[in-house]
């Protein structure tokens, strides 16, 4: 009996011993690249002076470390007047928020529909900087107003769409 307590302490012990190495690194672990944070149905608001300016509507949305953002299924954001009227209306199959620019970029059958002005812009990929206010793109466009329709290479204009210059137009005017 004797000996099996015996056998039994020194058993535990060494197993104490063993699993207590006296070392204590920490295992360096790779940092995650991807989101840190996941949401469905998201509404956001970007105001000015208390006032609602964009109201941004995605199905989903990806948070990662540094504070982008993602859009993967789509985003659609809807600019306002300073007297709360609706403005403007963006829509496309992607986006993507870079904090460290404070820049949109959708892509993916853009379209930028001025209710204001009633003309619509179509392209694939369309950036919008919420600092200045105003939308642009290298990529091919295409504007479709009440009396004509522009293409053209690149594209400069108000977030709101009210004015717009085309760098490169073509079509029929």
């Amino acid at each position: 009996m004797l000996k099996r307590t015996l056998y039994i302490l020194l058993s535990i012990s060494s197993l104490y011993a063993a699993c207590d190495s006296g070392d204590k690194t920490k295992i360096a672990t790779p940092e995650s690249e991807g989101p840190i944070q996941e949401a469905d149905n998201v509404e956001l608001l970007h105001s000015d002076s208390t006032r609602v300016r964009v109201l941004l509507k995605a199905p989903n949305q990806l948070d990662f470390k540094y504070g982008d953002q993602e859009f993967p299924e789509g985003v659609d954001l809807t600019f306002f007047e300073k007297d709360g009227s609706e403005s403007a209306h963006l829509l496309g199959n992607y986006g993507h928020y870079t904090k460290k620019e404070n820049l949109y970029v959708v892509t993916g059958d853009v379209s930028l529909e001025s209710l204001t002005q009633e003309n619509t812009l179509y392209t694939q990929r369309l950036y919008w900087s919420p600092q200045r206010e105003e939308i642009y793109t290298e990529d091919s466009v295409r504007v479709v107003t009440a009396t004509e329709i522009i293409e053209g290479i690149g594209l400069t204009a108000k977030q709101d769409f009210s004015t717009y210059e085309i760098l490169n137009p073509t079509g029929f005017f």
